[in-house]
């Protein structure tokens, strides 16, 4: 029998693929699939916002519809096996990031809605290839308020549902998401990565001897 693949795993981790699927008793196609337990919205998994990338596995196998498609980028796919997660934003821009996995033929379709299940669509991705990491920004957000995340494959074939991994990140464009940063003895010095790829202008920029640089991307 499958077994539920719920269990936090670091989406970073080189070993995240052999986890998630040394949690299936044999492979997808030998073993009858069981309905996820996040297979309705009422069940969505809850997602915790976390620095650096985290998260946790799941599947649209043995997954049924919920609603219709929706039309992202002018695409409309087939949402006969939508799952569902949610988060709560702790700063009023986040990035989703899902990993395919190799092994399977799953070709995201990511569904951001405000508020509730059939609450507004604010932010969609299908342009996700199969397999690979990759990260959808969603802007605008209310701080404390709740975000439904609907996860489908675009095909409607049995082969195009598969397993994936998802997880939350805060970004620091703006100085309410500063990240924090713990002093270490340079023995133990461990960087995290950053970027300002994407980011906005949150106060003017400064001048540091004679130069005065333009700081629209900081963070």
């Amino acid at each position: 029998m499958q077994k539920r693949i719920l269990s936090a795993v670091p989406l970073s981790s080189p070993s995240f693929f052999i986890a998630i699927l040394f949690l299936l008793v044999g492979s997808i196609g030998r073993v009858q699939a069981q309905i996820p337990a996040n297979d309705e919205c009422a069940n969505a998994i809850t997602l915790t916002s976390h620095n650096p990338l985290s998260g946790i596995a799941g599947t649209t196998v043995g997954a049924s519809q919920s609603m219709s498609a929706i039309t992202c980028a002018t695409f409309t796919g087939t949402a006969d096996d939508d799952v569902w997660f949610k988060f709560v934003a702790v700063v009023t821009k986040h990035n989703i990031t899902v990993i395919g996995d190799p092994q399977s033929g799953l070709d995201a379709v990511v569904d951001v809605r405000s508020g509730a299940c059939n609450g507004a669509n604010i932010a969609c991705a299908n342009t996700f290839s199969i397999a690979g990491a990759h990260t959808l920004t969603v802007s605008g957000l209310t701080i404390g308020n709740t975000y439904y995340i609907r996860i489908y494959s675009f095909g409607n074939m049995p082969s195009n549902r598969g397993l994936f991994g998802i997880g939350v990140t805060h970004t620091n464009d703006d100085c309410a998401g500063a990240i924090s940063l713990t002093s270490t003895t340079p023995d133990s010095y461990s960087p995290i990565e950053g970027t300002t790829v994407g980011a906005t202008q949150s106060l003017p920029a400064i001048t540091c001897g004679t130069a005065t640089g333009t700081a629209d991307d900081d963070v």
